[in-house]
């Protein structure tokens, strides 16, 4: 048992600690993904960061084990509302916000974008981009053409028309630049309850799908990423990562995503902060220990062997 890959998911864990399903899936996608991150002197943009969050924590950094990043997410919601009106519970930011970061980076990322003015201010407190640019992905944004040595992207499927939002990351990239893209695939529909479960009630199913769906419209077969990045010609696909194995991607798809909001409201209601750290300790210790053969041995599990969500490593011409 790699003591590396353990304390690697136990701090995806500690980090994602109310929804475990995510701190494997973090982990799984930085155990298995290529090493993207920028080196000394490369200039680099983290296209859809978000918070920050997840980029930071791939390239190495931590947290303090008792820092919460569901402390100022929807609390007075149920889990039917959430999905109903369609909240993002991570896009809100207050002045309290602060990421107790006990190890950074080596290296920062030049530029990051996001659409999401919230999710900006909470990745200005991270202090890992140099400049953060509000911007759809469809947009072109201010950034000068041929000057990044990389690209990364983690949501490119988010968006109808990736290919338009690629055409513009590849006119940013130096030619022999890198650029590297994690993508969902079709197979991604296979997880959809209205497939795994068909007979069960069209209410059960919303509640265990969590509106996934509307955070896919751009979704693509392996074969159609292929063509996309590509590019006629304008790159080439240097390495394809399977970055979520299948086993993994189901216990992913069960997860704690519809009972959350409970969870996060029992939470604020512990008064004493040294029993909440203990009662965290203890609960990241017994997901570290269920999960981490999944992470290491995803094919001893039952798994469907299909690719529900691929790395894709290019490189412009």
């Amino acid at each position: 048992m790699s003591n590396d890959t353990r304390e690697l998911l136990s701090s995806a864990l500690s980090l994602w600690w109310l929804r475990p399903e995510n701190g494997l899936a973090i982990a799984s996608y930085t155990h298995n993904g290529f090493d993207f991150l920028p080196k000394e002197g490369q200039v680099a943009a983290d296209y859809a960061c978000g918070d920050g969050i997840n980029t930071f924590f791939k390239a190495g950094g931590r947290f303090d084990k008792n820092f919460d990043i569901f402390g100022a997410a929807v609390r007075s919601e149920s889990a039917d509302q959430i999905v109903g009106k369609k909240i993002d519970v991570f896009d809100h930011f207050d002045e309290s916000y602060k990421p107790a970061v006990i190890k950074r980076p080596d290296v920062k990322f030049a530029y990051g974008t996001d659409h999401k003015a919230k999710l900006l201010q909470k990745a200005d407190r991270l202090d890992y981009y140099d400049n953060l640019i509000e911007a759809d992905l469809a947009n072109n944004v201010e950034i000068e053409e041929e000057s990044l040595d990389i690209v990364y992207c983690n949501s490119l499927y988010w968006t109808p028309v990736p290919e338009q939002a690629l055409a513009h990351m590849y006119k940013k990239l130096k030619p022999g630049g890198l650029a590297v893209f994690d993508v969902m695939t079709t197979h991604r529909k296979a997880l959809r309850y209205q497939h795994l479960m068909p007979t069960m009630s069209s209410a059960w199913q919303n509640l265990m799908n969590r509106g996934r769906d509307q955070n896919n419209p751009g979704i693509r077969s392996n074969r159609e990423w292929r063509k996309v990045f590509e590019a006629n010609g304008a790159a080439k696909i240097e390495d394809v990562r399977n970055i979520f194995p299948s086993a993994i991607a189901h216990a992913w798809n069960i997860g704690l995503r519809p009972i959350f909001p409970v969870l996060n409201r029992m939470v604020q209601a512990i008064p004493d902060a040294s029993d909440l750290a203990g009662i965290k300790e203890e609960w990241v210790e017994t997901w570290t220990d269920l999960l981490l053969p999944l992470l290491l041995e995803p094919q001893e599990f039952p798994n469907t062997g299909t690719q529900v969500r691929l790395q894709y490593v290019a490189r412009k011409k």
